[in-house]
């Protein structure tokens, strides 16, 4: 499957890189990559993957707001709310400015 995408010599201004595009865009079409295929060679060894920002969507929806209204409804009763503890380590940052004794 070579594109035979030599190099393009770019100089001294933006290259045009179109028809390495298209040609990428018709080899797509011909080996129809933009379609599922239940009979693609090499399907039975690709793993599947996730689609994360679905998977992050429901995450946050089924779990961290639900447990923020809550929280949030328990506080509005007065009602003490253990606070979380944060499962990341924290980052080695600072916000205070050094002064010229710690140097």
């Amino acid at each position: 499957m070579s594109l035979d995408a030599s190099y393009q010599g770019t100089g001294h201004k933006a290259p045009d890189t179109s028809n390495l595009v298209w040609r990428i865009a018709h080899k797509v079409k011909e080996l129809k990559l933009n379609a599922y295929d239940p009979n693609r060679d090499a399907n039975n060894v690709v793993k599947v993957s996730v689609d994360i920002l679905s998977a992050g969507e429901a995450m946050l929806k089924s779990s961290s707001l639900a447990t923020f209204n809550k929280n949030r409804k328990e506080l509005l009763k007065g009602i003490h709310v253990e606070e979380e503890v944060d499962e990341m380590p924290p980052m080695g940052l600072s916000l205070i400015q050094p002064t010229e004794e710690d140097d």
